[in-house]
């Protein structure tokens, strides 16, 4: 492929559309000698079976997030996800999405992002570094039963009563309603 005005970023949106797979494979091992020969490609896809191509990849949540950039094999990893459309399925959800972009956020990488673009752009250029909260880490044994009765007075239980025949002298209702075997 040869460009014209032998630019050094390329834009393109689903380049890969409509193409089949060997095509789509062939097209993104293309993109990828581009980009060794110093040029900057940014794809949008939603074809993530040769995502592995890229050199970096970005996620972006319900309302536009940035929930992830780093290489694709570590997505997986910071999803904690088994695939893609997992993955996907996750971020559509606005909540979880806001979630992954304060994790995003409170990285290392991303608070020298924020203090480069500081730099270079002045303050409110991009949002703000989120505090990592402290996770206190629990031991197995130091977490509570997930099966024990929640209460005070949960944890007494009656035991259940043996049924006797009356014997001459008992209460037979009282008895049979599990009451007391007073004589009357």
């Amino acid at each position: 492929m040869e460009l014209l005005s032998d630019p050094k970023v390329i834009f393109l949106d689903e380049p890969t559309s409509g193409l089949s797979p060997d095509l789509d494979l062939e097209m993104m091992e293309l993109l990828k000698e581009l980009a060794a020969k110093g040029r900057t490609i940014v794809i949008v896809t939603h074809a993530m079976e040769n995502l592995d191509k890229c050199d970096k990849v970005i996620f972006l949540g319900r309302g536009g997030r940035l929930c992830y950039f780093g290489e694709a094999s570590g997505a997986f990893r910071w999803f904690n996800r088994r695939s893609y459309s997992r993955i996907f399925a996750s971020l559509s959800d606005e909540a979880t999405s806001e979630a992954f972009a304060k994790k995003y956020r409170a990285g290392e990488y991303y608070k020298k992002l924020y203090a480069d673009f500081t730099e270079e752009y002045g303050k409110g250029c991009i949002p703000p570094p989120e505090t990592a909260e402290k996770r206190v880490r629990r031991k197995a044994w130091e977490l509570p039963p997930e099966d024990l009765p929640q209460g005070v007075g949960a944890l007494k239980k009656s035991a259940p009563r043996k049924k006797t025949a009356p014997e001459s002298g008992q209460n037979a209702e009282a008895q049979k309603e599990g009451g007391t075997d007073e004589k009357v």
